[in-house]
């Protein structure tokens, strides 16, 4: 019978070094774009060999897949969404989604930047791109659920169009369009807060 032999402190170290290569190629594919990155590169940024990115994550598709994964469960996402389900109205619904989504794209630019602006790159990183807007959808049904349960909606808004407006004023394009324009991530906030809010609540 074989027995598994678990090591917490090779697994912590492996995180590190995964870690590691996640944040040097974040850092590279932000600075040189995604056709100039090379694993070699990488691998040189994190201090390990090439062979170790491939083992620890995989080539580029798949690192980029990784940073876009390791951004989706960034622990505010849950907390945010706790923070709705508790809350008892539309327009505490919208502001904690406003400000908490501000607060994450901010934190995450450089990352959600390598994703989506490499899409045309590679078919896989078209993908995971894909992938994230779909997992964006999904939360954005349990927000809609919380609205709907709240009687918060306009009549005549269903449940689907509602996600894609909440899409349209709090995905990330419409924070990184903003802030081109020289906003702050206050003005960016209260703005898009107060035309979801027309865009979507009943008026009481």
């Amino acid at each position: 019978m074989t027995r598994s032999y678990h090591s917490p402190r090779r697994e912590l170290a492996a995180s590190v070094t995964r870690n590691a290569i996640l944040d040097a190629a974040e850092e590279l594919f932000a600075e040189l774009g995604y056709p100039r990155t090379t694993i070699a590169k990488i691998a040189a940024a994190a201090q390990v060999s090439a062979n170790t990115v491939y083992q620890s994550v995989g080539g580029k598709p798949q690192l980029v897949s990784a940073i876009a994964d390791r951004s989706a469960n960034d622990p505010l996402i849950e907390r945010s969404l706790r923070a709705i389900a508790e809350a008892t109205s539309g327009h505490e619904v919208i502001r904690e989604l406003g400000v908490s989504g501000g607060r994450l794209v901010a934190s995450q630019i450089r990352a959600i930047s390598v994703v989506w602006d490499n899409a045309i790159a590679d078919p896989l990183v078209a993908a995971v791109v894909e992938r994230t807007k779909e997992l964006f959808f999904m939360r954005l049904n349990r927000i809609v659920a919380r609205l709907r349960a709240l009687d918060a909606l306009r009549p005549g808004i269903g449940d689907e169009r509602a996600a894609q407006i909440l899409y349209f004023y709090f995905g990330s394009e419409s924070w990184r369009s903003l802030r081109s324009f020289g906003w702050s991530w206050e003005q960016a906030t209260d703005w898009l807060v107060a035309q979801a809010e027309v865009a979507l609540l009943a008026e009481r």
